[in-house]
């Protein structure tokens, strides 16, 4: 591994913020096909462990220990890996927050948001970093996501589409041909950028604020392009830099089924809440009475208590969405175990 990179590079340097909860295997996946990239650029890998109850913290402390002896730390602001174990799994959103944190408190210039269970491909990261310095008026990209078991299909060019009447999302070219997608026209119209993999300006966070705390999970991606571009940003695609994401379908219990659904429909009704308020009536009511015709025809009518239990305590709580102003100004805290 290439030497922490010198001082008249520090201001070009790029944070890489991976989130890890009880996954490890998923995570050294995604830091081994790192390490070229950040050999290749003055890159600082960051990862957050969102205190796993698993032997996470053991295995990737291993890992970094074997490729960074001398790096395994955060009180540096020139270490190659940085590695924060927090007291308490506070969300998705929370938990990168630790890492992007880092990155604004000591003048990285961009920052690269992954999801744990992606690999990236080569010059994934180079491909980027070329795009949003050619294109000033973008503040985040997405990368060109394909399904890790079939490389040669695409889940998404840099990001998808929402419709805020119906919360309905559509991922642009799902399911189609990489080669095919490689050679359509790279200025898309974006919603929002996959929350998968997003790289972002870091003046522009300093701007806007941090992901929003209030979503546990879901939406965080969708809450922060709103924000961009309602502070003049624009989104983009880079279709160069290609990451392969796993989503494999894990089988979750009962229990999860209902905990993931309930924080879905929970972050649906605070995003439209908090940024298509005209439409919110109709938003919420279209989709409480869709989610009724449909659960059951899907076998899934298990679910209703999560989905009247998150609109029940949406109606109970929303005043806590009018503190998004208060919200975006505060520092994420850093709350590492002993």
């Amino acid at each position: 591994m290439s030497t922490t990179p010198t001082a008249n590079h520090q201001k070009d340097r790029i944070a890489i913020v991976i989130l890890n909860w009880n996954a490890p295997e998923d995570t050294i996946a995604c830091l081994e096909s790192l390490l070229p990239e950040a050999e290749n650029q003055p890159a600082t890998i960051i990862v957050c462990d969102n205190n796993s109850d698993d032997d996470s913290v053991a295995i990737i402390n291993q890992w970094a220990l074997l490729h960074f002896p001398y790096e395994v730390d955060n009180t540096t602001d020139h270490s190659q890996f940085v590695f924060f174990q927090l007291e308490s799994n506070s969300g998705y959103a929370a938990g990168n927050n630790v890492g992007i944190q880092y990155a604004i408190d000591n003048d990285f210039k961009y920052v690269w948001i992954l999801n744990n269970d992606t690999v990236v491909a080569k010059n994934a990261l180079s491909a980027l970093i070329n795009s949003i310095e050619q294109h000033p008026d973008v503040a985040c990209y997405g990368s060109t996501l394909v399904d890790y078991s079939k490389p040669n299909k695409v889940q998404c060019a840099g990001g998808c589409l929402y419709n805020p009447l119906t919360t309905i999302r559509s991922e642009i070219y799902r399911d189609c041909d990489l080669n095919w997608v490689q050679r359509q026209e790279q200025n898309l119209k974006l919603d929002y950028v996959c929350g998968a993999a997003m790289f972002l300006k870091v003046d522009a966070l300093r701007i806007i604020g941090l992901m929003n705390q209030q979503f546990f999970l879901y939406y965080e991606e969708l809450d922060l392009a709103q924000r961009l571009k309602k502070a003049g940003y624009q989104l983009g695609w880079c279709k160069a830099s290609v990451v392969h994401h796993q989503q494999h379908n894990k089988k979750v219990n009962k229990e999860q089924q209902q905990f993931l659904h309930y924080h879905e429909n929970l972050s649906t009704l605070l995003y439209t809440w908090l940024h298509h308020r005209s439409l919110f009536i109709f938003s919420a009511a279209f989709r409480f009475i869709a989610k009724i015709i449909v659960l059951p025809l899907t076998n899934r009518s298990r679910l209703f208590p999560s989905l009247f239990k998150a609109y029940f305590n949406f109606y109970k709580e929303c005043r806590l969405a009018t503190q998004q102003d208060k919200r975006v100004s505060i520092k994420a805290s850093v709350l590492l175990k002993k």
